[in-house]
């Protein structure tokens, strides 16, 4: 059998023009002849080409192609080595192919790819000579058989394709494969095909005048309207694929309407996906049946055919999407692709005890050649307003007990080799000793910022480091002293916003000493943001504070609220001052035990990033739904900060409270 295909083949670069559509030049030929007077180049390429054993170099071709589709030609010589010469500067990708030799195109390797579009590219310089492009071929696979289409349908206004499933649904004119036509006797051939696992499709070429819808094998002789249901054909080289095909006519009818199709359920591995708004009654009319195709990245997941998905660990860091096809009698089938659903990373950073969890998150975010922040562990109020600062330095706070470094920590910082190390509070919060280990290990001496009480590190901490410091906004959080959750929540928006957090004992005070309102605005404070409800900072402070500044409160029914509403405000915030940053990391950390919490604070504070707390057994409503898994979430990475003990196993499944 003799078709128009079959009959280039021979001259591989004239099957390019044809399969790819390129305009080619060949060597050799009349046409190249006349134009080798444009061939002005001084550039060659050059390699060894090995077969099989037992079979010679005959009508092997190797061609440079250039992007605008240049392609000179040359044949090996007796023993394998190849010469393209007279090349012009210019990036040139190397086709090599023949009869009865799968094509192939090099990609740095020896058995190099089939996809020019996989292929790696060769800079050549005026003058320049590449050597070692060398390529090993292996024996082609074909297809051949017959075509029979509807009535009404020239065979030559058929065109085919086998192209490899995994690059993504098929794009007429765009997905890689092997093009091929059908003979007007409705015979066809697919040669130099390198083994694979393929699909076929057939489709009515652009000069087509008759009517033919896109249709794909799914079988030997038979075809379907849905890809989701093509045959993957796997070859292998010297395999020869006999097929018999019937086409399918087209229908009249498009579907009035169709669903609006979207993926629900939390995206963590082992949780459900489902394509909802999605059956045969959301299509209009009803569809007599439904089909679905999940995909990852874009790529079809093999046996994810029904309407739920259930996300394994190569899932992470992919987009999951679905699309649904609805076929009906006498209409055209109609596909709807469901909004994709990016899988995060998710990740537990935790250890035996709390300084244990704090070196496990330090080992992720610990920045060398920074400043280093060392508060004690077992409070919570010095950790919590050094927070904002430790963002702003891009530095790493360390968690200690009040007599000694773990042994540990003290390792991490030496390699660190922190520019400066601060100690955060008095010696009954970290003593002598812990300074000297410091001093010996850094080679450095500690600077101690500190007061008499919580309040007054507090306020040491906004005078040592925000009066000079850069890019601070005029906000400063106020929290109280007395419980970490609010604390917790503002020192990681603070550190986002720059903003100081003061601690003020919000069941006792009635207003601010002259000093810290000075304090306050000498750093250029203007807006208070006062976190949690009145009975955590009392109403007579609030209206105190208004006397200096505008006051803002941040607040809800519960910690959990207070944590949003601050969230919300950063999310206000940035959207309107910082266009184009999106929230792409989520730190969870339990409301109810401070000392994991505590080093979470900092590393939640970048603008991108958001604190959530939790109670340990879910998150709280709407993070998971709207921050996480909503539609248009940048969310890429989940990390809890603690064990089991303090954030369950549901937590770890992004379980969203009722």
């Amino acid at each position: 059998m003799m078709n128009r295909y079959a009959r280039t083949i021979t001259s591989s670069i004239c099957m390019l023009a044809l399969t790819l559509g390129l305009a080619t030049t060949v060597i050799g030929s009349a046409s190249a002849a006349e134009e080798r007077s444009e061939w002005t180049g001084t550039s060659s390429i050059s390699g060894t080409i090995d077969v099989p054993k037992g079979k010679d170099l005959s009508g092997i071709e190797v061609c440079a192609v250039r992007a605008d589709d240049f392609a000179p030609c040359t044949t090996p010589v007796r023993n394998g080595i190849y010469r393209l010469k007279d090349l012009p500067p210019g990036n040139y990708t190397v086709v090599f192919s023949g009869f009865g030799f799968a094509r192939q195109w090099w990609d740095g390797s020896l058995t190099g790819t089939w996809q020019r579009e996989t292929s790696k590219p060769i800079r050549l310089g005026s003058g320049e000579t590449v050597v070692g492009i060398d390529a090993k071929l292996e024996y082609e696979a074909l297809f051949y058989g017959t075509v029979e289409p509807p009535d009404g349908v020239d065979p030559a206004d058929v065109q085919i394709v086998l192209y490899d499933p995994s690059d993504g649904p098929w794009v007429a004119d765009s997905t890689p494969g092997y093009y091929s036509f059908v003979e007007a006797d409705g015979s066809f051939e697919i040669r130099n095909i390198a083994a694979g696992t393929y699909v076929m499709v057939f489709y009515a070429a652009p000069w087509a005048s008759s009517k033919l819808p896109t249709q794909w094998s799914d079988g030997w002789y038979a075809t379907t309207l849905i890809e989701g249901d093509a045959k993957q054909m796997a070859v292998s080289p010297l395999m020869a694929t006999p097929m018999e095909v019937h086409l399918q006519a087209g229908a009249d009818r498009n579907f009035d309407g169709l669903p609006d199709a979207v993926i629900t359920g939390a995206p963590a591995i082992g949780r459900t996906l489902t394509a909802t708004k999605a059956g045969v009654k959301d299509f209009s009319p009803a569809a007599d049946s439904v089909s679905y195709q999940w995909s990852r990245d874009g790529i079809p997941i093999a046996g994810a055919m029904k309407s739920t998905y259930k996300i394994v660990a190569e899932d992470q860091g992919t987009h999951i999407g679905v699309r649904v096809v609805g076929v009906k009698a006498g209409y055209r089938p109609a596909a709807r692709y469901a909004w994709s659903k990016f899988i995060p990373f998710v990740e537990r950073l935790s250890g035996s005890t709390r300084y244990a969890t704090n070196l496990v998150v330090n080992q992720r975010v610990g920045v060398k050649d920074s400043a280093v922040f060392v508060a004690t562990g077992t409070s919570f109020a010095d950790a919590l307003s050094i927070g904002p600062v430790v963002r702003m330095t891009s530095g790493t706070l360390f968690l200690t007990p009040r007599g000694s470094l773990p042994a540990d920590s003290l390792s991490q910082i030496k390699a660190l080799s922190p520019s400066k190390v601060y100690i955060i509070g008095g010696t009954s919060a970290v003593s002598q000793n812990v300074e000297s280990q410091l001093k010996n290990a850094t080679n450095t001496t500690p600077e101690r910022i500190s007061g008499s009480s919580r309040y007054a590190t507090s306020e040491a901490i906004l005078t040592e480091f925000f009066v000079s410091a850069e890019e601070r906004t005029d906000f400063a959080f106020i929290a109280t002293g007395r419980a970490f959750p609010d604390a917790l929540s503002a020192a990681a928006a603070g550190a986002a916003l720059r903003a100081p957090v003061l601690l003020v004992d919000g069941k006792k005070d009635s207003k601010l000493e002259n000093k810290t309102v000075q304090g306050l605005q000498d750093v250029g404070v203007t807006h208070l943001l006062i976190a949690g409800g009145t009975g955590a900072v009392n109403r007579d402070l609030e209206q105190n504070l208004r006397r200096y500044f505008q006051a803002s409160r941040l607040s809800g029914k519960s910690r959990y609220d207070t944590n949003a509403a601050i969230n919300n405000f950063l999310d206000d915030y940035v959207s309107t001052n910082l266009i184009g940053t999106e929230t792409t990391s989520i730190w969870l950390a339990t409301r109810k035990r401070f000392p994991d919490a505590l080093s979470a604070g900092a590393p939640a504070g970048a603008l991108d990033s958001r604190l959530v707390l939790s109670d340990g057994k879910c998150i709280p409503k709407l993070v998971v739904s709207q921050t996480i898994a909503g539609d248009g979430s940048w969310v890429r990475d989940v990390y809890l900060v603690g064990g089991k003990g303090v954030l369950s196993s549901a937590v770890m499944d992004l379980t969203e409270c009722n």
